[in-house]
């Protein structure tokens, strides 16, 4: 009896987390991963675009699959993750920044080293004053503002 306790237990716990690299996950394979894709053939340059909206200036957004066809709009669902890859302005990657959607209103943020290594000092948490404050513009959208950015 015991055993079928335990057992039950462990898959209620790895079921409630999902696959390690699906939605609710940072993956450092994210631009490979099927579970992840693009709406950007390269690098966006934001360079010219309003600093105060526009703070990661050369980037590539990545989003995981489960939001592809809802992106953009509001409520998008729980787990959806949205990896931004900023680059130097020698067009290579210079740092990744992962928002996870928690619940309806509050995103986890974290700062990443360009091989998507965790940094220590590096804004991470839910709604993170320094990165939720920004994202609080694009409340719209899903506080996600990258969006509507496509080359």
């Amino acid at each position: 009896m015991t055993r079928v306790v335990v057992s039950a237990l462990v898959f209620l716990v790895f079921a409630a987390c999902g696959p390690a690299n699906g939605p609710g996950a940072f993956a450092a394979d994210f631009k490979t991963n099927q579970s992840f894709f693009t709406q950007m053939s390269k690098s966006v340059d934001n360079s010219g675009m309003d600093a105060a909206t526009f703070v990661h200036k050369l980037q590539r957004t990545w989003y995981s699959a489960n939001v592809r066809q809802s992106l953009g709009g509001n409520d998008l669902p729980v787990g959806t993750v949205a990896i931004k890859e900023t680059y130097d302005g020698m067009n290579q990657p210079s740092g990744v920044f992962v928002m996870i959607k928690k619940s309806k209103d509050t995103w986890n943020y974290e700062a990443r080293a360009k091989d998507g290594a965790e940094m220590a000092g590096a804004p991470k948490g839910d709604n993170v004053a320094m990165c939720h404050g920004c994202h609080s513009k694009f409340a719209n959208a899903d506080y996600l503002g990258a969006t509507s950015l496509k080359n």
